[in-house]
């Protein structure tokens, strides 16, 4: 009986895992999402709004494709 014990927990703990992983990953695009917007109000209002782009590792250039 201690063996699928084992496998029930250790499947549970993967799981932990992979919804923690995936929870960090949509928090990580909104967080970018949410500093684009704002760098783009600080552009649009010459510097009165938003902020500046200081994060020099995001890339905030809207694509020309619509």
């Amino acid at each position: 009986m201690r063996l699928p014990k084992k496998i029930l927990l250790g499947t549970l703990a993967f799981l932990a895992f992979v919804w923690i992983s995936n929870s960090s990953y949509e928090d990580a695009i909104l967080a970018e999402n949410n500093y684009c917007s704002m760098v783009d109000i600080y552009e649009s209002s010459d510097g009165q709004h938003g902020w500046p782009p200081y994060r020099s590792e995001i890339n905030c250039q809207k694509s020309e494709e619509n």
